[in-house]
């Protein structure tokens, strides 16, 4: 994963985790941005965890229908 805690702009903090491939590559990702004081621990763990379930689900639906869509019936 990967933050920005207002190092790009004053009040901004942003969150991102990549989308892989089935062969580990890194093809997107997904990111959350904020403006505000919340920066607290608990607070981008939960942000952290709703980009990474949000990953995961993205991965599933692109990747395993893409491979099941090769398959022959």
């Amino acid at each position: 994963y990967a933050l920005d805690l207002e190092e790009a702009a004053a009040g901004l903090i942003c969150a991102a985790v990549p989308i892989r491939s089935t062969h580990g590559q890194v093809p997107a990702a997904i990111s959350a941005s904020q403006i505000g004081e919340s920066r607290s621990g608990n607070h981008l763990k939960e942000i952290l965890q709703f980009l990474t379930d949000a990953a995961e689900r993205i991965e599933q639906e692109i990747f395993e229908r893409k491979s099941s869509q090769i398959l022959p019936d």
